[in-house]
Formats: C-alpha cells, sequence, structure tokens
C-alpha cells in the first residue's frame, strides 16, 4: 500500500508458499481489506479459513486470499483447483463482501451451482463466486465452448451479476443478450 500522496510506502508484505507463487489480481473491499488471486505450484502455500484445504493434485492450483485493511493477518486463504494447470486471473469483491475469481484450467476443477458442468476443451474458462467469510464456494462454474476459452478479467455490479472477459477459440461460444434465446 503506497501512501494517498505518494509520500511512502504505508504497507508490504510476502505471501506465498514454497514453490513459485504468481497473484494475477487484486480487489479492494469496502473496510479496506485487499483481495489477491493467483495461481501456486505446489502444497504450502499458507491457507487459513479455507474452502479448499488440499493442493489439487496438478500442476499448478489457483488460490484466492483476504488480508487484513493492515496487510499484517491473512484473514482467509485457499486453493481452488484440480487435476492439472489452473489459473485465477482476476479478483473481484462485491458490495456484499463476496469474492469472484476468474481464470482458467487444464484439468477439472471442483463445481458448485455450475451453469456450464463439464469442460469442453484443453483450456476452459472458469467462474468462481466465494462467501464473504471465504469458507464456502456459492458457485464454481466452467465457461466455454469446444475451442480454449481462457477469462482474464472479472467485474461485478451492484445486484451481484459478474462481469467477465477473456478469449475464446470456439465457435461455439455460449452467447446469450437478456431476455432473448440463446444466440450461438
Amino acid at each position: 500500500k503506497v501512501a494517498a500522496d505518494g509520500s511512502g510506502l504505508v504497507s508490504s508484505t510476502f505471501l506465498g508458499g514454497p514453490k513459485n507463487d504468481d497473484c494475477n489480481g487484486l480487489a479492494l473491499c469496502a473496510d479496506g481489506a485487499v483481495v489477491v488471486a493467483g495461481n501456486t505450484s505446489g502444497p504450502g502455500f499458507p491457507l487459513a479459513s479455507a474452502f479448499q484445504k488440499v493442493f489439487g493434485g496438478g500442476y499448478q492450483d489457483a488460490f484466492v486470499a483476504k488480508l487484513s485493511p493492515k496487510g499484517d493477518k491473512l484473514v482467509f486463504s485457499s486453493y481452488y483447483g484440480g487435476t492439472s494447470y489452473d489459473y485465477a486471473q482476476d479478483v473481484a469483491v462485491d458490495a456484499a463482501g463476496a469474492v469472484y475469481i476468474a481464470g482458467s484450467t487444464q484439468g477439472t476443477v471442483p463445481v458448485k451451482n455450475p451453469f456450464q458442468k463439464k469442460r469442453s476443451a484443453s483450456y476452459e474458462a472458469v467462474v468462481v463466486k466465494i462467501a464473504p467469510d471465504g469458507k464456502s464456494v456459492v458457485y464454481a462454474s466452467y465457461l466455454g465452448g469446444s475451442g480454449e476459452d481462457r477469462a482474464y478479467g472479472i467485474a461485478v455490479d451492484s445486484s451481484g451479476n459478474a462481469y467477465v472477459v477473456g478469449w475464446t477459440g470456439s465457435r461455439n461460444f455460449p452467447l446469450k443478450s437478456p431476455g432473448s434465446a440463446e444466440l450461438g
């Protein structure tokens, strides 16, 4: 954290385990807490109030972590991953404190209340909503078609709708506009 006037560093910290860790997204909560998301290369990442306590067993798992407003405490931290490469590329927080991550997987990841139950290609985008306390997943779903699909950014509106952007190689990527039938 850098002072508002740019005069200096207010706080900083390390977050990671014994393997390679990448932070790809950061979001601020209304109370000043910081949520980060990224990927880690193995067991040993620091966990607190985790909804997934065990490394998924693949090459990389996504992670999500919330730090206290001062940055001195881990409020929650969890793996999210499965059988292969799993990435969290961005993170957002809604007004109620729920956390949303967008990323991609090359394997099978845990889904819950999915709008798309199965992975269709070698890379599939994933979208996950996590309860404000970080202890449970509200929903986790694949998002894509028969080609490669990757999610790179996520934002949430005041109603809790998630907006995801990314890249697709799928001619049959699911398309839909509000109030209409599927477009593609």
